[in-house]
This record gives C-alpha cells, structure tokens and sequence, in this order.
C-alpha cells in the first residue's frame, strides 16, 4: 500500500492525481476534478474491482476518459503505462481508502 501510495504523490506513471483527489490525505488532496475523489473507494470496490478500474476502466464504463494504464496500445503505446507490479501496489493503496 505504501509503494501505491508513493505512485500517486510522484505522480509519475500513475497519473491518477491529474483527475482524482482523496481529500482524506494532505498530499494528494491537491490533484484534480475531472473524475470523483477516491475517499472511500475501497469501501465501494472490491480489490478485483479496483484491479479491473485501474487496468482498463473501459471495461468498467465505455467512453470514458481515463486511461488503461496495463493495456498495450493504450494511451501508453506499445507498451503498458504501468507495471503489473505497480498496479498491485496501487490497488492495495486504494483499497485501503476506506472513509469518505
């Protein structure tokens, strides 16, 4: 969870800050508006769930504007924006994200 938690105050490959927020922690509570706040979505969403969100969100919701950050010829190119390996660690980030 730690290491998913570094993911997203870097701000690096993640991105996830350029359109969430989690209002709940003084560091990324300065990320965007575009897409809703994570607080409390590891209440709402199952780990698979999340897994599924940050993979390729749209197969969770077609036309959206999120990324699919594990998925070749994604917005990452050939190759995938994220690691498998990061993605675990981001999932166990946001799944700790219980309270809204």
């Amino acid at each position: 969870a730690a290491s998913g938690r570094a993911l997203l105050v870097k701000q690096g490959a993640a991105g996830c800050l350029q359109c969430h927020a989690v209002k709940k922690d003084k560091d990324l509570v300065a990320g965007g508006t575009k897409g809703p706040a994570l607080d409390g979505v590891g209440a709402a969403l199952t780990p698979a769930q999340l897994r599924l969100s940050v993979v390729d969100y749209s197969r969770v919701t077609g036309g959206t504007a999120m990324p699919a950050f594990h998925k070749a010829g994604g917005a990452g190119g050939d190759k995938p924006m994220m690691s498998a390996t990061e993605i675990e660690d981001v999932v166990a980030y946001l799944s700790t994200l219980k309270a809204k």
